[in-house]
This record gives C-alpha cells, sequence and structure tokens, in this order.
C-alpha cells in the first residue's frame, strides 16, 4: 500500500516542518509510532573518530591489500605513515583510500 507513495510529487511529501508528510499520516492508520510526530528527531550519530582509532589495524589492511590503491599510488609509505602518526587517520586522504580499498576489495577494480 506504500508503493504508490514513491511515485508522488516532491510537494505532496512535505507539508509545514513535516518531511514524509504523508507516510507519517500513513502510519496513523497502521500503527501510530511513538517518534513518527516527534519535531526533534535526531539522525543516525556516528562518531568516525572513534571508529577509525578502533580500527586502525583493520583500515589499514583494506588500503594496503588494495591493488588498485598499490597501481596508483606509493601505499606501502602512506601506511608506514599511518601506523608512525595515527592522527594522519583522520585526514580526508584516509577516507577516500578506504573508500577505494573497500570498493576494489568488494568489486575487484580494474587496475587500468
Amino acid at each position: 500500500r506504500l508503493i504508490p507513495f514513491l511515485g508522488t510529487g516532491y510537494a505532496t511529501k512535505f507539508h509545514d516542518q513535516w518531511n514524509k508528510h504523508r507516510l507519517r499520516r500513513l502510519f496513523d492508520a497502521l500503527t501510530p509510532l511513538p517518534t513518527q510526530w516527534r519535531q526533534q528527531k535526531q539522525g543516525f550519530r556516528w562518531n568516525g573518530k572513534a571508529f577509525i582509532r578502533d580500527n586502525r589495524d583493520r583500515i589499514l589492511e583494506v588500503i594496503d591489500g588494495s591493488p588498485y590503491l598499490n597501481g596508483r599510488f606509493n601505499i606501502r609509505a602512506y601506511v608506514d605513515h599511518a601506523r608512525r602518526h595515527p592522527r594522519c587517520l583522520q585526514s580526508g586522504v584516509t577516507l577516500r583510500l578506504l573508500c577505494l580499498g573497500g570498493l576494489d576489495a568488494a568489486l575487484g577494480l580494474a587496475a587500468d
């Protein structure tokens, strides 16, 4: 019954301060949710610094083990530097390398 909602226009999805307004109203007919009309909604909170700190070794393994990255950059030098200077893991470079390394691990990116 909710599939028709996907095709509705932008204007029908917002009303006053509410996004997904029509969908929120539909839940009244099904099962009211305790948070569906709460104005101060909190999104998913993710502590990226703690994640990187707690998963440092695995992150560096993913980056170091990527044939895609190793074919393009001096990854060994980066990983060695990151092991000596953990603060460099907080850089945008690390996040980009991790994304590419993760995609390579999942999809096997071509090295050319």
